[in-house]
């Protein structure tokens, strides 16, 4: 009989790795699926792991808005990509608010069209934006025109 000890150990200890497996992604799931901005006509909702019940903001809080293309793939896997279009609000306190990906809308209408009202109401409020061309020519890529010329409408857009 030969004496395995590294595959005992794992043997003994398979019930409570697998419970500690299942606990992770349980919690890991809850973390992604928890994270959801909701804009409404007033007020901006920012659901949180650390904040399940939300964090509510008005537009008032929101002090500067910064929009653009990314022009290279992060480092971190699914955080961007190269081309792809970004809008973040920054509030008061410092909190940064992604747009970029609404996800869904009540209206169906695309995350452009969205995104291009919120940003006349900001910019015609005085929010200072800080918006760069630089690029733009990677949108065009894998957009359609009316996307393409929606983006260059929020970039433009300073008023």
């Amino acid at each position: 009989m030969e004496f395995r000890p590294r595959n005992s150990f794992i043997n003994k200890k398979r019930k409570s790795n697998f419970r500690l497996f299942i606990a992770i992604n349980v919690i890991l799931f809850y973390m992604i699926i928890s994270s959801v901005t909701v804009i409404t006509k007033n007020k901006i909702i920012d659901y949180s792991f650390l904040h399940p019940q939300g964090q509510v903001f008005n537009y008032d809080d929101i002090i500067k808005i910064n929009t653009g293309v990314y022009g290279r793939t992060s480092l971190i896997p699914l955080k961007y990509s190269k081309g792809e279009f970004f809008y973040i609000l920054e509030l008061k306190n410092g909190q940064k608010v992604h747009l970029n990906r609404v996800g869904g809308t009540k209206d169906d209408e695309h995350d452009f069209f969205i995104i291009r009202r919120i940003d006349d109401k900001l910019v015609n409020r005085g929010t200072l934006k800080v918006s760069s061309m630089e690029n733009f020519e990677l949108t065009t890529k894998d957009l359609d025109k009316i996307s393409t010329d929606k983006i260059q409408d929020i970039l433009q857009n300073t008023n």
